[in-house]
């Protein structure tokens, strides 16, 4: 349960933030500036990734500061050491849609290249994140490790198409 209601606070800050601001207006104006102007283009790439990490670094700070307030509204009935173990867990998982920010950003740059494997190897790593903090984190780190499993899932997301993006 605890992980569940994680995953709700940093899915819905993730696509909040950033998914509806890839879709709606990254990708059509980058697709559209690639083919005109390469350099301004990127520039593109460059300040949207700035602005949407500063932005998510921001609200995340602040929701992990108020992370105890923002359990307690979603979950009411939590209490004691299950509000403790659920608050620690949410700020942990608080730093993956940072790397889905940048992963999404690099798959939007992808997809517009017409480079759809890389892309679609992400969500195959991110779910070993999530498998090898369930088996090999948890029995040593706790719950926490299944948590830490996301994380390092997020970041394998990411991982995997930055040398593609690069090129």
């Amino acid at each position: 349960m605890r992980i569940s209601i994680r995953f709700v606070i940093s899915s819905f800050v993730f696509n909040l933030i950033i998914l509806g601001a890839l879709s709606a207006a990254f990708i059509p104006v980058f697709t559209d500036l690639i083919f005109k102007d390469k350099k301004r283009a990127w520039e593109v790439v460059n300040n949207f990734t700035n602005i949407a990490l500063s932005f998510l670094v921001i609200i995340l700070a602040i929701l992990s500061f108020g992370a105890l307030w923002f359990v307690r509204t979603i979950a009411p009935g939590f209490t004691g050491e299950q509000l403790e173990i659920t608050v620690a867990l949410t700020r942990i998982m608080m730093l993956s849609p940072i790397f889905f920010a940048v992963s999404s950003i690099a798959g939007g740059v992808l997809n517009s290249f017409g480079r759809f494997f890389v892309y679609s190897l992400a969500p195959i790593l991110y779910n070993i994140g999530i498998i090898s903090g369930a088996l090999y984190l948890v029995p040593t780190w706790g719950v926490s490790g299944l948590a830490w499993g996301v994380v390092f899932g997020a970041i394998a997301h990411m991982m995997v198409q930055i040398p593609t993006f690069i090129k």
